[in-house]
């Protein structure tokens, strides 16, 4: 089978492997993928890989498939969605065996498009996280980042009840789906100027502030843009794998609690994802070009310099099958 391997920091192939083991496991065909921020930080900077070269597929982690070899519960041509605990997760392969456990049966009477289901999986861990912020409604919110992930923290945090979204993105071509997806208030500069402005016009009255890239910049930053006694959630995963300077003196200052979220496929029956399917097969979220630019297989190391250079109105990167 094909499968994009990445040898060493950055360096990607396009591979031919065996078929893996379906031991206890379900084997799935995989028929999407879809590149994730985490993904570009895992195979560029190394984050989260003991080993090189990593293992075939690894790290992709957003799919949708075919059982071709089920166990009852999941039968042969059932199509599923494949939401892998990242550290095993093979899902830039043609094939993949995943456990029970970490696989949802989508209705395929569903009306949405595949493309638009595919995004359940980062919808599913957004929709975790912000679980675990204690009181959302009424709240005034801050998203620093707009790519996929900050964009479904903006229709969640407004569809949980907050007051008021603000977001922050200096990407112009990401303005407009920004207000789609719930922002009030897109702030379009560098973030240091974009917070400034936001500091003036709303001072110390962001309650919740979602990092949502994951650099030294955007994680500090955060702690500046919030209220005294506000949350800070750290949702990008880091970019790199060295140590982080961290402004832990404005935080003990400002009292903020702050904390990150991982293991949303670790929650009871994957509550999360079906809320996610839900929310996509139900229209309730629209979909609709997020993602932007589709590759094949064959084509997979251009799809992962793709989406990380991007360009061209990048959203993100889907591989097919």
């Amino acid at each position: 089978m094909k499968a994009l391997r990445a040898l060493s920091k950055g360096v990607i192939e396009v591979v031919d492997v065996e078929v893996p083991q379906k031991e206890n496991n379900i084997l799935i065909k995989t028929e999407i993928a879809s590149i994730c921020g985490s993904d570009l930080h895992m195979a560029f900077s190394g984050w989260g890989i003991d080993k090189w070269p990593a293992e075939p597929g690894h790290p992709g982690h957003e799919a949708i498939g075919t059982v071709i070899s089920g166990n009852g519960k999941f039968n042969n041509g059932d199509l599923v969605l494949t939401v892998p605990h990242i550290w095993n997760s093979k899902c830039f392969a043609e094939f993949q065996s995943i456990d029970a456990a970490h696989i949802l049966k989508i209705d395929q009477h569903l009306g949405a498009p595949i493309e638009n289901l595919l995004m359940s999986q980062q919808l599913g861990t957004v929709i975790f996280a912000a679980k675990q912020i204690p009181i959302i409604e009424g709240k005034i919110c801050l998203v620093i980042g707009q790519g996929s992930a900050g964009l479904f923290w903006n229709f969640i945090l407004k569809h949980f009840g907050a007051k008021k979204v603000l977001s922050v993105e200096p990407n112009q071509n990401r303005l407009a789906l920004s207000q789609k997806f719930g922002s009030d208030e897109v702030f379009n500069e560098s973030l240091k100027i974009a917070l400034e402005e936001i500091c003036e016009k709303y001072p110390d009255s962001i309650d919740i502030v979602i990092e949502a890239v994951g650099t030294t910049e955007t994680i500090n930053e955060s702690l500046k843009a919030v209220k005294d006694f506000g949350e800070v959630v750290f949702f990008g995963l880091p970019e790199t794998v060295n140590y982080i300077p961290f402004d832990f003196s404005t935080m003990f200052k400002k009292r903020v609690k702050a904390f990150t979220v991982f293991g949303a496929q670790d929650e009871k029956s994957l509550l999360s994802f079906q809320y996610a399917l839900e929310l996509i097969s139900n229209k309730v979220i629209d979909m609709d070009g997020i993602l932007s630019h589709s590759f094949s297989i064959s084509n997979g190391v251009r799809a992962y310099h793709f989406a990380k250079n991007m360009k061209d109105e990048v959203i993100k990167v889907g591989i097919s099958f």
